[in-house]
């Protein structure tokens, strides 16, 4: 087996080194501009034929694996949809979306991919995020997050009640909305919890796939479930954190409790307090920020 200095040192001749034992990964200029050039050329001339969306989309692919936690990857979803979907092949309010998002990520510098081997992490933290979503008119869909800290033998949940303006912006399918309220549920432990996670490891544990595989790809298919991948993957950029997600089963997961603030004043919901569990607000994404997610890394 090779050396870890001759594994470096080929990495150093690839370019992909950086210094003190970091590889730093980042999208080939030329690329780079070619993509962004390619979709400005589509807003000038108002149009964008699916042909001319797939080879944008095979470009957006590439260049956006080698960006720090693929951040934009999921606003690509409209060059998919006009790909194989649309009729119409004028340039669309989502694509115009698209390609602010990606200007805003990728110029004038997008966020590097860093490997960093010789860090040595703060003990990690437990985290754990859930939503409840019951179908009947009037049902409760609400959020809930925990953080639990091993070394302090504590730590914080947050629970909240999904408000309305953003329920409006989801496709409102009975049969799909738990996995973007599952999503949000993520989004919002970051926003809340962000803070405490610089320098730490972090296991993070999701009970819905379809969230997870979101997360780990940074793409989905579903318009608003790639919107709010994007809101993600930008936080994410923004903490200096080493994250590692994995499945959990439903009935193991703590953030079930108060992802049902009907169960306040409950002995279950007293577990929270039992475990050293301090309740504090949640954070939610703000309007301004819904519209741009790309802004919230800066």
């Amino acid at each position: 087996m090779a050396s870890r200095h001759v594994v470096l040192g080929i990495l150093a001749d690839a370019g992909m080194f950086a210094s003190e034992g970091k590889i730093s990964f980042a999208p080939d200029g030329a690329k780079l501009r070619a993509m962004v050039d390619s979709l400005r050329r589509g807003r000038k001339e108002g149009r964008l034929t699916p042909s001319r969306a797939s080879k944008a989309f095979g470009l957006c692919n590439f260049v956006l694996s080698a960006v720090g936690g693929r951040v934009g990857r999921a606003a690509c979803q409209p060059l998919i949809q006009r790909t194989f979907r649309d009729s119409d092949v004028g340039w669309s309010e989502a694509l115009e979306s698209m390609l602010c998002i990606l200007e805003a990520v990728l110029l004038p510098q997008p966020p590097h991919l860093v490997v960093d081997l010789a860090r040595v992490w703060d003990r990690h933290l437990v985290m754990a995020s859930d939503a409840c979503f019951e179908k009947r008119v009037g049902g409760l869909r609400a959020l809930g997050i925990v953080l639990w800290d091993a070394e302090k033998r504590g730590g914080f949940f947050a629970s909240q009640v999904v408000p309305q303006w953003i329920l409006a912006k989801l496709d409102l399918v009975a049969e799909t909305l738990i996995m973007q309220l599952e999503m949000l549920a993520v989004f919002c432990l970051y926003l809340t919890f962000g803070r405490f996670m610089q320098g730490r490891r972090v296991m993070h544990g999701v009970d819905n796939s379809g969230v997870l595989k979101t997360i780990l790809t940074g793409w989905n298919g579903k318009p608003d479930m790639a919107r709010l991948g994007t809101m993600l993957t930008s936080v994410m950029t923004g903490i200096d954190g080493d994250q590692w997600f994995y499945w959990v089963a439903s009935k193991a997961n703590i953030a079930d409790i108060p992802s049902r603030p009907d169960f306040r004043g409950s002995a279950r919901w007293d577990t929270l307090g039992e475990l050293g569990l301090v309740e504090i607000p949640m954070v939610l994404p703000s309007e301004e920020l819904w519209e741009n997610p790309a802004g919230i890394s800066g």
